[in-house]
Order: structure tokens, then C-alpha cells, then sequence
């Protein structure tokens, strides 16, 4: 269905403002009509797999969050009264919070981001392969050695987030803003490099 509603949206929209889902369509479109390996073309049962496979990554892993995150409001009965006071003072109780709501929220961005360092959905990042030997921090690591990123030991280092690290404290981050594209080291909840989630935008805005 969604696929086909795309589909007909392109063909009769030319103003339509393309999503993910015709970037795979017109990538499908565009291996149709060349002659290139098998193995290199998109069909409509691989757009299936990897809209489910976004659909249900999204899904599982805000879902995770969202319930760290409320589960540390429910004991920290400071930092849930702060937020409320917050959302109180911004939109009131005579409406509903909406998206464009979110950008007024600090302190809300502080709670998410402390989750994220202390909770993160995976915290032992995906799996990469070494392409050449190189030597690290006195470490040397050979070509093809298979490497895990142990981001749950990063996100409690004392020596970076000071020797309160494993409590909840979202006011460490009342001077910092963090933005998750995998350049700040300090924190990386959504991995790291070419291979990091897509889906960071999408996950921040659904959990906030």
C-alpha cells in the first residue's frame, strides 16, 4: 500500500518533496532500465524488507528508551518536576504538545540525552572489521580483526562525565548540546561513521 501510494503520488505530483521510500523507487527504476549484476538490483520484495526492517528498528528501539526514560522520572521526583513545570510554562494543559513544541523544551533534551548516555538501546555497537594493521593507543591490531565498540563503558567514563557517571543527572548537559552525528566521541548512542543510524532524527523526535 505504501509503496503503490508513492507511486502514484510521483507519477501525478511533480511537486511532491521525495522521502525515503522514492529514493528506493527510483533506485529500483534505475537498475530496470541498464544491465547490471543480479546482485545489484532493488526489486519491490527488497523495498519491502528494508521498510520493515526501519519500521521495526524504530519502533523496538524508541520504545526502549521511552520506558527508561519514564521509569527515571517515576524515581527521580526532582527532575519529573522540572520537566512538568517546563512543559507547564511553554505550552500549558489546554492542548496538546506538538512536534514543533519540542524545540522549546531544554530541559526535555536533557532528560532524552542523559537516557541515551546511561540506557542506550545498544550498547555494544556493530560489529566492524579492521581493513589494514594499525596501531591505536599502544594497541596493534591486525588486519581483518573484528572489533566491537563497547559504547556503555563510553558513556560511563569517569574521566569524561566526571565521577558522578553512573547516576541520572540530566543537568550535565546544561552546557553542552549534543547532536549524535558520531563526531563527538563523548557519547555515541547511534553508532559511529559511514554505517551510523539513519534513523537518528526520527528516533530523537519520537522519544522527546
Amino acid at each position: 500500500m505504501i509503496i503503490e501510494e508513492h507511486e502514484q503520488t510521483t507519477n501525478t505530483d511533480k511537486t511532491h518533496h521525495k522521502d525515503f521510500v522514492d529514493i528506493l523507487l527510483s533506485i529500483m527504476h534505475q537498475t530496470s532500465d541498464v544491465e547490471v549484476e543480479q546482485n545489484l538490483i532493488i526489486d519491490r520484495t527488497n523495498i519491502k524488507a528494508i521498510l520493515l526492517d526501519m519500521i521495526v528498528a524504530s519502533i523496538h528501539t524508541s520504545a526502549t528508551s521511552i520506558e527508561w526514560t519514564l521509569s527515571k522520572l517515576l524515581r527521580y521526583a526532582r527532575v519529573m518536576k522540572i520537566l512538568q513545570d517546563e512543559i507547564q510554562n511553554e505550552v500549558g494543559n489546554k492542548k496538546m504538545v506538538e512536534e514543533k513544541d519540542l524545540m522549546k523544551f531544554n530541559y526535555l533534551d536533557m532528560v532524552v540525552d542523559e537516557t541515551l548516555r546511561l540506557y542506550l538501546v545498544g550498547p555494544l555497537l556493530i560489529p566492524r572489521e579492521c581493513r589494514e594493521s594499525i596501531t591505536i593507543g599502544g594497541y596493534f591490531i591486525t588486519e581483518k580483526t573484528r572489533l566491537i565498540v563497547n559504547a556503555w563503558a563510553i558513556d560511563r567514563d569517569s574521566n569524561v562525565w566526571s565521577k558522578n557517571a553512573d547516576e541520572f543527572y540530566p543537568e550535565r548537559f546544561i552546557d553542552k548540546k549534543m547532536n549524535y552525528q558520531g563526531h563527538e566521541f563523548e557519547s555515541i548512542p547511534f553508532g559511529s561513521g559511514r554505517r551510523h543510524c539513519p534513523g537518528i532524527q526520527l528516533g530523537l523526535i519520537t522519544v522527546n
